[in-house]
């Protein structure tokens, strides 16, 4: 019974941890189902990015990790 309690505690721990490590991590895709690239780089690298869609006017293409982030302002 201990080892199922161990296990579920596990999972639990890593669900949390994938949830905080890509909180700001954003890969949107279009009306067509196709993934959003940043302007400087092709489709044929994996940057997704935000840039300049609707409802992520602050976002930007984190080149150095190929990841789209979202600015946070303080309001």
């Amino acid at each position: 019974m201990k080892i199922h309690i161990l296990f579920f505690l596990m999972i639990i721990i890593s669900v949390i941890d994938v949830i905080v490590m890509f909180g700001d991590d954003v890969r949107p895709i279009n009306r067509f189902g196709e993934q959003i690239f940043c302007r400087q780089q092709g489709p044929d690298q994996k940057c997704n990015a935000i840039c300049q869609r609707k409802g992520y006017l602050l976002g930007f293409c984190d080149q150095k990790n190929c990841l789209c982030k979202v600015n946070h302002q303080n309001d």
